[in-house]
């Protein structure tokens, strides 16, 4: 995963590894001061954006961080947590609409599905979206997901990321109700 995001931020790893001595991975990154052409969203987009708000759940520091950034610069409003326990405290604490869960599908305690099936007393438009480094087939031969389940495959683009987003905000793939 950390190879993708290098890889689409324009980046490179380099890892050396001697026995008896450790292991070093160099991270290269593109310097701050280069401006990447990025393709302006849509006001379609934007007026989504402005207006939504987004659970955040992942286990993993780095991911989180990096899709809150993502969503943030869109003008999504952002809660999240790292495990669902925590995100049912979020969701209780929080007086308005949550319109979209976006969950890591594997996480330690209880999965995404869990955790959705947990919020099932919210409001109907609230949406979800599962996150999963597993190829979306796994899953649903797995038996884990009905079809229609919005999913994104990790490693994901930051285009791709609020693409997806605002699909399933705009389509309404599906809610926790279901």
């Amino acid at each position: 995963m950390v190879y993708g995001i290098m890889k689409q931020s324009g980046g490179e790893i380099e890892v050396s590894s001697e026995l008896g001595k450790g292991t070093t991975f160099r991270i290269y990154l593109p310097r701050s001061g280069d401006t990447a052409e990025l393709p302006l969203p849509s006001p379609e987009i934007k007026s989504v954006a402005h207006r939504a708000t987004v659970l955040l759940v992942d286990d993993e520091d780095l991911v989180r961080a990096l899709v809150r950034e993502i969503l943030a610069l869109e003008g999504y409003r952002i809660l999240e947590a790292s495990c669902a326990s925590e995100a049912l405290a979020v969701e209780e604490r929080f007086t308005g609409v949550i319109d979209l869960l976006l969950t890591d599908f594997i996480m330690p305690g209880a999965s995404g599905a869990e955790l959705a099936a947990s919020m099932a007393a919210r409001p109907p438009q609230t949406r979800v979206l599962y996150m999963s480094g597993y190829p979306g087939e796994t899953i649903m031969t797995r038996g884990a997901l009905g079809e229609g389940v919005g999913i994104l495959n990790k490693p994901f683009t930051a285009e791709g990321l609020v693409e997806r987003v605002h699909t399933v905000l705009i389509a309404g793939e599906q809610t926790i109700r279901t």
